[in-house]
Order: structure tokens, then C-alpha cells, then sequence
């Protein structure tokens, strides 16, 4: 009798096991439902606290897939890239001290190192820069070589792809360049520069026509129209704005020197609205 009753006892417990735990022919296990795939869970995993962990007890890292495309790498204590988002960080185990998030943020790295990508599409053609951080919508989205260049905002340094040690902080800031050594805080700062190098632009579209080199705009509008122009320096908000081809010229005040004709050399104005001179022009 006490056989006939632990082997009914067995024999419950088995039957329930094999309905919460199914194995197919495939080698797919589920839990609690039919396995569709490797691991097949119905309901909630709780791991619990403690020495309890979700991962690996070696140097390996934990990389998530989704249709087999990368989609997250964890990194480890022996390689330290980190990635998240569809396409981001394409060769994990080939770089170094990459960080990625967002879709195919870095999706073109091959060589690359210590470069940081927060935001769809950032720094997605990068293949070989290094040290550059871009945050934002498609920020240094077409970069591939250029490095140490900093890009804050939606499209900051958006067609950058050479240019080095560019720092852009704005929508379309440094949209189109392709210099090294500019400086745009504010939306559209220098957002047309392409060749010109070591330019600082602070204020809404600051120096935005600019493709010269070596010009200082701060406010809105300074020196916006300002082409071909080197070595100006406009401080207030549209100083020097219709100066296009000319050099050296100083504007300090709201509107100094902004009616004045174009084409001045080594002129100064200082005040609200004051013009250069006729005889220097």
C-alpha cells in the first residue's frame, strides 16, 4: 500500500514538471507555455538579491541581439566598449573605450577609440576618428575621420567629416564644416562654415555665412554675412553683420558697424549703432 501511494505520489509530481517545463524535438525549452524559441518563458524571471545574478561569472560580456543584429554589448573588465540601440558600436571586440547609445549610433566604427555617441544616428559613419562626443538628434553623423571634435545639439556638426577639434554647441551648429579648431555655441553658429579654421561663434547665427578663418562673434547676428573675412571680432548683437570679405576689423556694441558698406580693413566701432568711419573704409 505505502509503494501503490509514493509512486502516485511520483508520478503527480513528474506529470506536473513536465507541464510547466517542455523540451521539443529542436531542443527549444519552455516554461509554463510551448517554446518557440532557445528559452521560452510565460510570466515574470525574478533573479532575487545577493550572489543572485543575470550574466556571467567570467571576463566575457553579455551581447542582445534582435534578428540577429547587434543591439547591446555590456563590455567587461577585459574589453571596454558599451553599446545600446539597433546598429550601434557595429565591432565591439575591435575598438576601445567606446561608449554607444542610440540607433546605429557608431554603426561604422572599425578602428576608432575612446569616442562617446548619445543619440540616434550619432557619429554613424565614423570609422576611424578618435575622442569625440556628440549628443544629440544625428550630431557628427557623417564624421569619419575627423577626432577630437565635441558636438551638442540636434544636427550639430551634422556633415562634418574630417575636420578636427571642433567644438559645436546648438541645433545645426557647425552644420556644414569641414575646418578645424571652430567654436559655435548657439543654434546655426557658424552653421554654413565648410573650409574656415579656428573661428568662435556665440550666439544665434553668428559668423553663419562664414568660410574665413580666425573671426570672433559673439551675439546674435554678429557678423553673420561675413564670408571670406580673417581675423575679425564682433561683440554685440548684429556687430560688424554686413561685413562679408573684409579683415581686422573691430565692432564692439548692438549694431556697430552693421549699416556700414562691406569690405572694411582694420576698422573699429565702438557703440550702439556707431559706423566706421568714411575715411578708413
Amino acid at each position: 500500500m505505502k509503494k501503490t501511494v509514493l509512486t502516485l505520489i511520483v508520478f503527480a509530481l513528474t506529470a506536473n514538471v513536465s507541464a510547466q517545463l517542455k523540451v521539443d524535438a529542436s531542443g527549444n525549452v519552455g516554461i509554463g507555455k510551448d517554446p518557440q524559441y532557445k528559452l521560452d518563458v510565460a510570466g515574470d524571471v525574478f533573479f532575487g538579491n545577493g550572489s543572485n545574478v543575470f550574466g556571467t561569472t567570467n571576463s566575457n560580456p553579455i551581447t542582445f541581439k534582435v534578428n540577429n543584429s547587434l543591439v547591446g554589448f555590456t563590455g567587461s573588465y577585459t574589453n571596454n566598449n558599451v553599446s545600446f540601440g539597433f546598429g550601434s558600436l557595429s565591432s565591439p571586440l575591435t575598438e576601445l573605450r567606446n561608449t554607444a547609445y542610440g540607433y546605429y549610433s557608431l554603426g561604422c566604427n572599425t578602428t576608432g577609440d575612446n569616442n562617446t555617441a548619445n543619440g540616434w544616428g550619432t557619429l554613424n559613419s565614423n570609422t576611424i576618428g578618435n575622442a569625440n562626443t556628440a549628443t544629440g538628434n544625428a550630431a557628427l553623423k557623417s564624421n569619419t575621420e575627423g577626432s577630437s571634435n565635441t558636438a551638442i545639439g540636434a544636427n550639430a556638426l551634422y556633415y562634418n567629416v574630417t575636420g578636427n577639434s571642433n567644438t559645436a554647441a546648438g541645433n545645426c551648429a557647425l552644420y556644414v564644416n569641414i575646418g578645424d579648431g571652430n567654436t559655435a555655441i548657439g543654434q546655426l553658429a557658424l552653421g554654413s562654415n565648410t573650409t574656415g579654421n579656428y573661428n568662435t561663434a556665440d550666439g544665434l547665427l553668428a559668423l553663419y555665412y562664414n568660410t574665413g578663418s580666425f573671426n570672433t562673434a559673439t551675439g546674435c547676428n554678429a557678423l553673420q554675412r561675413n564670408t571670406i573675412g580673417n581675423y575679425n571680432t564682433a561683440l554685440g548683437k548684429d556687430a560688424l553683420y554686413s561685413n562679408t570679405t573684409g579683415s581686422y576689423n573691430i565692432a564692439i556694441g548692438c549694431f556697430a558697424g552693421a549699416l556700414n558698406p562691406v569690405d572694411l580693413t582694420n576698422a573699429t566701432a565702438i557703440g550702439y549703432m556707431q559706423l566706421i568711419p568714411e575715411a578708413i573704409r
